[in-house]
């Protein structure tokens, strides 16, 4: 219900944004989404590393309740920002989108959110290869320059992001001993539960609720993922699947596709696959559109980005 308003809220935005040609060329709408952009990077960067350091905080959550939270809503918007500098005429935006890549990748590693920790370093070079094929030039300068980036975040946090890949070893050996009580046990064990107790037509919490509750009796095994069966089971399909159906996966996919639409024959610009596909690889271990911070955190980010793209459009018609 709370996403769903947000959604509704999020249209109107977009319709009022796009309906305001006049005034958005006027006040270059296109370079203030992309300063507010960067000004919300040096935020988060600095409220994250702040808990880190000085409160000694060792999963920085940020605002939010959880630290993975806190790591969604720093992925999207560090996406947008280097897809706007991308696209930005900055003379050293090699300079700049190296800055927000170091900067992005640090928060999000001390939020120790593996999903993000995996997707925004990926999607970053998966964007510069696809601004190298656009432009029909290979930037080599940025490539170095990411490259070095990357390995001082990565050894700069070295002992964090070691402990999460020993984390997630110990919990596929838990798991292949049917010890579904950890972290990755729990969402495999949760997608499984999925699966076998889902509704064609939809059903209520409860009724799943108690669905998985008499198949952990016959699969103990499944155990893991009872504390999780009053939220959502941490697959944006499949939680779809069992509380609404075929239906939903099925509005699910048609709001996807609206976006691929959009992208590729509307705006016209690949750039927002960027964002389409990282929310469907998010998707693949959690639920995106579950609580208020990163629906929120989401829609901005989109709404923000085709905005972006139509001013620069109205700005580039009027200057001819």
């Amino acid at each position: 219900m709370e996403t769903g308003k947000i959604a509704l809220c999020s249209a109107f935005i977009f319709l009022v944004l796009f309906a305001k040609n006049e005034m958005r060329t006027k006040i270059k709408f296109g370079k203030l989404i992309l300063f507010a952009s960067l000004a919300t990077q040096l935020l988060f960067f600095a409220h994250a590393m702040w808990q880190h350091f000085y409160l000694n905080v060792d999963r920085v959550a940020l605002s939010a309740s959880h630290a993975t939270t806190a790591g969604y809503i720093i992925l999207f918007p560090s996406l947008l920002a280097s897809i706007l500098i991308l696209k930005s005429d900055f003379r050293h935006k090699t300079t700049l989108y190296t800055i927000n890549f170091m900067l992005s990748l640090c928060a999000v590693i001390v939020t120790e959110t593996r999903a993000a920790i995996l997707v925004f370093p990926f999607f970053a070079l998966i964007l510069i290869v696809m601004d190298s094929y656009i432009n029909k030039r290979i930037n080599y300068k940025l490539y170095c320059f990411i490259a070095i980036a990357l390995l001082a975040g990565v050894f700069s946090f070295k002992d964090t992001l070691l402990m999460r890949m020993n984390d997630l070893n110990n919990d596929l050996v838990n798991y292949s001993h049917d010890n579904t009580r950890t972290s990755v046990g729990a969402r495999l064990a949760m997608y499984e539960v999925g699966l076998k107790t889902y509704s064609p037509i939809g059903q209520s919490l409860e009724k799943r609720a108690e669905k998985i509750h008499e198949l952990e009796e016959k699969e103990p095994r499944l155990s893991g993922a009872l504390p999780f069966v009053d939220s959502h089971l941490h697959n944006d399909l499949i939680d779809t699947l069992s509380t609404r159906g075929i239906p939903g996966v099925v509005l699910t996919i048609l709001a996807f596709s609206a976006i691929l639409i959009y992208a590729l024959r509307t705006a016209k610009e690949p750039y927002i696959l960027i964002l389409l596909f990282s929310l469907l690889v998010v998707g693949l271990s959690d639920v995106i559109l579950f609580s208020k911070p990163v629906p929120t955190a989401v829609f901005v980010t989109i709404i923000l980005l085709c905005a972006y793209f139509k001013a620069q459009s109205d700005q580039y018609l009027l200057d001819k």
